[in-house]
Formats: C-alpha cells, sequence, structure tokens
C-alpha cells in the first residue's frame, strides 16, 4: 500500500513525512554536535594551558574551505529551486556543482591533515588536537554522506560515477594513516588497519553495483516530480546544517 504524506503535508503538523523526519533526525545531531561542543569547552576553561589555533592550524586553507561550503549551499537551493520550477537540466547543473564542492572541501581537509601528521601532530599530541580531529573528523563524514546522498539524486549514471569516485578518493586518503597505523601498533589494531585496506575497495564496488542496479531516482522525478523535489529540499536542510556546523568549528579551532 501506498505510504501517506509523503508530498502533501500531514494535517496535524502541517509537514509531510520526510520534512517531519529530517527535523527530528537533526534535533539529534543538535545534541550530538552540542555535546562534542560543550565538551570542547569544558576542557578548554579547565586547561592551564591552552594553545592558540592559528600557531598549529592553516587558517587560510580553513578560510578557504569556508568559502566552499557557503558556496555549495548556494547551489543546493539552487538546485531545488530548479526542480521547483521543473528545469531537470539545471537541477543536474547546481546538484553537480554542490557534489563537487563537497569533494572540494575534503580534498583541501586532506591536505591539511596530512601537513599535520607529516609534522608529527595526531590526536595523541595534545588534547586540543584529540578533540579538533575528532570534531573536523566527523564533520567530514557529514559532508562525504551528504556528497552521496545529492549524489544519488543526479540518476544512475552521474549518481553511480561521483559517488564511486568519491569513495575511492577518501579510500585513497586513508591508505597512507591505514598503513601506518599498521606498521606501528602491533596485534589486533595492525590486524584491523589491515583488514580495512582490503575490505574497503570491495565495498566501494559493492556500494556501485547498488547505486546503478537501485537508483531509481530519474524514475520518481517522471511519475511523481513532487516527490523528489521533496526529497531534495530534505536533504538540502541536512546539507545546511553540515555547513552552519562548519561555520561553528571554523572560529572555535582556527581563530580562537
Amino acid at each position: 500500500m501506498e505510504i501517506p504524506y509523503v508530498v502533501e503535508a500531514r494535517p496535524d503538523t502541517g509537514l509531510n513525512n520526510g520534512k517531519l523526519g529530517i527535523w527530528l533526525f537533526l534535533a539529534s545531531e543538535v545534541m550530538l554536535f552540542g555535546a562534542l561542543f560543550a565538551t570542547y569547552i569544558m576542557l578548554r576553561v579547565g586547561g592551564s594551558t591552552w594553545p592558540a589555533g592559528a600557531e598549529i592550524l592553516d587558517v587560510p586553507k580553513a578560510t578557504l574551505n569556508t568559502m566552499v561550503l557557503i558556496t555549495s549551499s548556494v547551489t543546493m537551493v539552487m538546485a531545488w529551486a530548479s526542480l521547483m520550477r521543473r528545469n531537470l537540466g539545471q537541477f543536474r547543473l547546481f546538484m553537480s556543482a554542490t557534489v563537487l564542492l563537497g569533494f572540494a572541501f575534503m580534498v583541501i581537509k586532506y591536505f591539511e591533515y596530512t601537513h599535520k601528521f607529516h609534522h608529527d601532530l595526531f590526536p595523541s599530541t595534545s588534547t586540543f588536537l584529540a578533540i579538533y580531529f575528532t570534531m573536523t573528523g566527523l564533520h567530514g563524514l557529514h559532508v562525504f554522506g551528504g556528497m552521496c546522498i545529492n549524489a544519488y539524486f543526479l540518476g544512475k549514471a552521474p549518481g553511480t560515477l561521483l559517488t564511486t569516485a568519491g569513495l575511492a578518493a577518501v579510500y585513497l586518503a586513508l591508505l597512507g594513516p591505514l598503513r601506518w597505523a599498521a606498521a606501528e601498533y602491533p596485534g589486533f589494531l595492525a590486524g584491523l588497519c589491515w583488514l580495512l585496506i582490503v575490505a574497503l575497495p570491495i565495498g566501494i564496488l559493492i556500494t556501485a553495483w547498488l547505486l546503478w542496479t537501485k537508483n531509481n531516482s530519474m524514475e520518481i522525478w517522471r511519475t511523481n516530480p513532487q516527490l523528489l523535489t521533496n526529497r531534495v529540499e530534505h536533504a538540502g536542510l541536512f546539507w545546511h546544517f553540515v555547513d552552519l556546523v562548519w561555520i561553528f568549528l571554523f572560529p572555535v579551532f582556527y581563530l580562537l
């Protein structure tokens, strides 16, 4: 049977089920990042000394990443607005730009992380770096998840291509740290790292196959364009939330 209120709004809330669900999910995300920000504040207030972020972190790269994410929010809105106007070509253009800007953010973050590792700055180096890598790494995972969702909406061929390329890029970025950890730490951790090195390419191939066989976003567009428009709007709310989190992370870690 057909699920009700996936397109039209519910009479009791004024929202369709998808929008209600995404707002509830974002509420849980606020609690997650809110707890981490509160932890950072307590650690900083309780610490006898605390480094200035600009002395350790790369402020120009972070500033560039801020501009990249703000621009991606604009292209995300334009993608949704294109669907509202029933212009599929413009939607694909703006959504592709959103995904590519997400890739740009991840690439810049990769170079930033790599620079830290080359200078022997790891999460174990200090409390500041521990929470920095934790929060920015978690945020990066959210960016990548949003990229995969947005790529799915582009349809079978472009969505599969962009998502697979993104997963391959993440794997290449992780390959160096995984091999370093496997050589540095013996025992269970080393075995886990080698397992990930072998298992991640298999996971990428399975993901590509699922995207190619299960992606029906263009079929939804042909049969019920408003449903796809609503789904893009819900994905946009998540994307804007991820951008908003970075707006807080940037000054807290890099400027204060």
